[in-house]
């Protein structure tokens, strides 16, 4: 409830200088923009863990946070929450798990627009039942006023900057550390780990691939005791640091990127 109460806050402020303030300066907006985009990475954040019920003891509670901050970053909180938690049940499974499909088929860089496939999945699949279509509508519908709202009385450029292109790029974070390299990865990534790299640069990618990867399989073991806020960088660095054996499907090495010992999984 506080990082919720914490985030409207601060997207309502944000939005509403936005709004009575149209011309400002160029290293302001920068400023803006990540900020909105921390913003809505926390929404989504807030997703999954609404998702996990976890956002609240109260179910309705729970249920209002998760569609509310869905809402705010594209997303339906019926359709994310019955995947996903398929998405649990039938990890990596070609035919069962939802995300299959997002982080295998065509280009990596895509995943943020294949997200969609959640929406496609929820209504061919029957997740609508039990009166879920009623949210997914709903919010849908809540969307679509709100863009031709905005629109319509000139902000079209905030609902721009400061909306969809902040949310494209914590699509492409999440996207890529989140849905893809948790389960796979790549030959670029493999070529790192195999020469032995010198680069910082190439080392806190790996420290950030190593993290997600973390996060991601102590999360799957115990989603009732796990808080789900990401990044929780000090309790992850520790479990890397400590847990020296990691069990994934691509049996990959993992490097400290202060040091060079490397460990197998």
């Amino acid at each position: 409830m506080l990082l919720f109460t914490v985030n409207i806050f601060f997207y309502y402020s944000i939005y509403s200088f936005l709004s009575t303030n149209p011309s400002i300066r160029l290293e302001f907006s920068i400023v803006f923009f990540f900020l909105v985009a921390l913003c809505q990475h926390f929404f989504l954040n807030l997703v999954h863990i609404c998702t996990h019920r976890r956002g609240s003891k109260n179910l309705f509670f729970n249920n209002a946070i998760g569609s509310l901050s869905a809402f705010l970053t594209g997303f339906t909180f019926a359709d994310f929450s019955t995947t996903h938690l398929l998405h649990h049940k039938w990890t990596s499974n070609p035919i069962k798990d939802p995300d299959y499909f997002i982080t295998t088929f065509g280009p990596v860089f895509t995943i943020p627009f294949k997200i969609f496939y959640h929406d496609y999945y929820f209504w061919t699949k029957g997740l609508w039942k039990n009166n879920k279509w009623i949210n997914y509508l709903l919010t849908r519908s809540l969307q679509i006023l709100a863009v031709v709202l905005i629109t319509i009385s000139g902000n079209i450029n905030i609902l721009m900057y400061f909306w969809l292109l902040p949310l494209l790029l914590v699509g492409f974070l999440n996207g890529f550390f989140l849905f893809y390299f948790p389960h796979y990865t790549t030959k670029y990534e493999e070529l790192i780990r195999q020469k032995n790299t010198n680069s910082i640069h190439e080392k806190i990618f790996l420290y950030f691939i190593d993290m997600s990867r973390t996060y991601h399989e102590d999360h799957h073991i115990n989603t009732i005791e796990f808080k789900n806020y990401f990044p929780v960088i000090i309790s992850i660095w520790n479990s890397i640091k400590h847990k020296k054996t990691r069990k994934y499907p691509h049996n990959l090495k993992y490097t400290n990127i202060f040091t060079e010992t490397k460990t197998e999984s």
